[in-house]
């Protein structure tokens, strides 16, 4: 945008928004299509920013190389915990694992190569670090959490999809990966998820909320 005025100003091109709804570019939060016919499809959306979170990116220094000054939108992209064991443990799988990264617990070695593939995304410009944690079901407490002290040492933040497992709801999920349940009612289907979490948000902003555990 280069001006706002109240008389008529002249221009290369003249739309006539007249009666029509004017916004800025949306920005796609969630988006698996990053190739150019895809950017072209969201373009004509009115999405003028399409980010890969959750899933991620590995490696990011070529992928951000091979759009920059070619894309038709923005991009932008995690560094994701999925892809990490998937290049450690030389799964099969291409977007997402089918092999040892899904099936199999990682070594202490192992641990800590999927730590440094993921800080090193973080290096090479990730927006933030991804987790598709229900992909990789074996991935235990301890290297989740190391993964999240790894953000909040980077000051960068964490995009998570919890997506039930086998119908399970989040307080089964989070109970099953040895973390305390929380006070309160739990969503025991996906699409109950956002609900949950509003009315959660909506408690902490009482004057005297109840206690979390």
């Amino acid at each position: 945008m280069e001006s706002i005025s109240a008389t008529p100003s002249n221009g290369r091109t003249v739309v006539e928004v007249r009666g029509q709804v004017i916004a800025p570019g949306f920005i796609d939060l969630h988006f698996h299509g990053q190739d150019a016919e895809n950017y072209a499809f969201k373009a004509h959306d009115g999405v003028t920013t399409a980010l890969e979170l959750e899933i991620g990116v590995s490696p990011l220094a070529s992928w951000y190389a091979e759009r920059t000054g070619k894309a038709l939108i923005h991009f932008g992209a995690s560094s994701g915990h999925v892809l990490a064991p998937m290049k450690v443990m030389h799964d099969p799988g291409d977007f997402l694992p089918s092999g040892d990264a899904a099936h199999r617990v990682a070594t202490d070695e192992e641990q800590l190569s999927i730590l440094n593939v993921v800080r090193q995304g973080l290096d090479e410009g990730a927006v933030g670090s991804g987790f598709g944690i229900a992909y990789v079901p074996t991935a235990g407490r301890a290297e989740i959490l190391r993964l999240f002290q790894l953000a909040g040492d980077r000051h960068v933040p964490v995009f998570v999809h919890y997506a039930g497992i086998g119908g399970l709801g989040w307080s089964d999920y989070t109970a099953s990966r040895g973390h305390r349940r929380r006070r309160g009612r739990t969503p025991g289907l996906q699409g109950d998820v956002i609900g949950y979490w509003l009315a959660r948000i909506a408690d902490r902003r009482r004057p005297n909320p109840l206690p979390e555990n």
